[in-house]
């Protein structure tokens, strides 16, 4: 069961979300974000639990499952309540951790359609993730549903030997185990492409939670147009900061623009904008405010001061070089000077 699912934005960019309605939105997200959603893509999906969670009528449910699967977006079995969401493996660059991988071995083992277990294995194979859990001999070709919620299931082959295949699934897994605890050597899981590295979808993993297939499509996307060393940088920064992962865009987003292409480059930018912010805080702090300067600061203020004075003791006397307007607000400011000193109001 998962805790989480992210939904990248550009989900809502999809030419497909842009073809369906409201209500068919609404259930595409339900069936990518509910509480029963698995790292393999394959869990259970009721109908009278979807119309609960989703506000949905029962037949409105029916609908939109039948429309995702004429669509090739999931399969859904009627009998046991199953859907796999198709293409949901591809984008989960981090199942290429071998530790991620167990999980998917312990999902296939709660699995009750055969055909969705055999076709997990088989995606999981081709895309090189690790997993242990191998084919039997006997297990059929994936046939795919091609039939709606109301109709009744085609008995497939494989359905006869379900039990059979999960008992046979089930011992393999529990002798490796006591090969293991032997000493015997375990058997070695496919190598990851040569082209293809897990280290930026861990490093999503550790910093910023559950990977979804549009953030695993989103960090591919990334790493094509900077690398990744670039793009593990950018998450680490925002990781750093207490920020998420669109911050961590938005950081790869300036680097393109200013043409920084490598670490070193991204360093020294780094290096540049600190020292400006250091310098115009100094700047700032040895310039800091200029006040105009008072009356009482003015050289000749103290000759004007006297001459006001003066002026006071014999109005007829006339002041050097001020006239009588001047003078006036003079004495106005000196009168108030004198108040504040006696202290009067």
């Amino acid at each position: 069961m998962a805790i989480f699912r992210q939904i990248h934005t550009t989900f809502w960019e999809d030419a497909y979300i842009e073809e369906l309605d409201p209500l068919g939105k609404l259930f595409y997200l339900y069936v990518l974000t509910n509480s029963k959603t698995s790292i393999c893509g394959v869990f259970e999906l009721t109908v009278k639990k979807a119309a609960w969670d989703t506000g949905l009528t029962i037949e409105q449910v029916k609908q939109y499952i039948n429309q995702l699967i004429k669509d090739h977006k999931i399969k859904y079995d009627v009998q046991n309540k199953e859907v796999l969401v198709i293409n949901w493996l591809k984008y989960q660059g981090h199942l290429k951790s071998e530790k991620t991988a167990m999980s998917v071995d312990k999902e296939l083992l709660e699995i009750k359609t055969s055909e969705f277990e055999s076709e997990v294995i088989m995606t999981c194979q081709g895309l090189g993730y690790p997993i242990k859990t191998k084919l039997n001999a006997d297990d059929t070709v994936s046939i795919p549903y091609t039939d709606g919620i109301d109709t009744v299931p085609i008995p497939y082959a494989y359905n006869k030997n379900k039990n059979k295949n999960k008992n046979k699934n089930n011992n393999k897994n529990k002798k490796e185990k006591e090969n293991k605890s032997n000493g015997a050597d375990a058997p070695k899981a496919p190598p990851a492409p040569a082209n293809k590295s897990t280290k930026p979808y861990d490093i999503y993993q550790e910093e910023f939670g559950v990977l979804s297939p549009m953030i695993s499509e989103d960090l591919e996307h990334w790493v094509e147009q900077v690398g990744e060393d670039m793009v593990i940088e950018a998450m680490k920064r925002s990781s750093l900061d207490k920020k998420g992962y669109r911050y961590a865009v938005g950081i790869i987003r300036s680097w393109i623009k200013n043409g920084i292409k490598t670490i070193e480059d991204a360093k020294a930018e780094q290096v540049q904008f600190e020292n400006r912010m250091s310098n115009s805080s100094f700047q700032g702090k040895k310039q800091g405010r200029v006040e105009p300067m008072p009356d009482w600061a003015k050289e000749d203020y103290d000759s004007l001061y006297s001459d006001v004075s003066s002026q006071e003791d014999n109005p007829s006397e006339e002041l050097n070089g001020v006239d009588s307007e001047q003078a006036e607000s003079l004495k106005k400011r000196i009168a108030n000077l004198n108040k504040l000193k006696e202290g009067r109001p």
